[in-house]
């Protein structure tokens, strides 16, 4: 055996300490992302949940209802908190008269969905038409 190739040397050792870092430093930041991500999903599953639930609900309610229950003259709205998996989200729902053109805008610093669905109500021999928009929001 040659004096050369007794064993590894300092130079090879540093060298695969090197790369094994780089490659464990990697995957952490992946793994990071990826949780991060997963929870991000979820939460807007949850707010995608919420919102169909609302809106059904609240056009259930005013298909079915007789008189018609508390029917705006032009656009009102409901701000109320749901827990959703131990996470609070707030619920809006505004209410739209169709005669005219809806004209709201909505803001908000934090995440949020969407659903609109649109109500036919008879009133006798009229009916009216109410546009629901159910945005459900979370903090980040």
């Amino acid at each position: 055996m040659r004096e050369s190739e007794r064993g590894v040397t300092l130079l090879e050792v540093l060298a695969a300490i090197t790369i094994l870092s780089i490659i464990a430093i990697v995957l952490m930041n992946s793994i990071g992302f990826t949780t991060s991500a997963f929870s991000r999903s979820d939460q807007k599953v949850d707010a995608l949940r919420i919102a169909e639930s609302e809106l059904s609900v609240r056009l259930y309610e005013i298909e079915t209802s007789s008189p018609l229950p508390n029917v705006c003259t032009t656009e009102c709205e409901i701000v109320k908190t749901v827990n959703e998996n131990g996470r609070p989200f707030e619920v809006t729902i505004i209410e739209t008269n169709l005669v005219e053109s809806p004209n709201y805008q909505y803001s908000s610093p934090n995440s949020f969905v969407s659903l609109q669905g649109i109500s036919v109500m008879n009133n006798g021999a009229a009916s009216e038409q109410r546009l629901l928009t159910v945005i459900v929001s979370w903090e980040r």
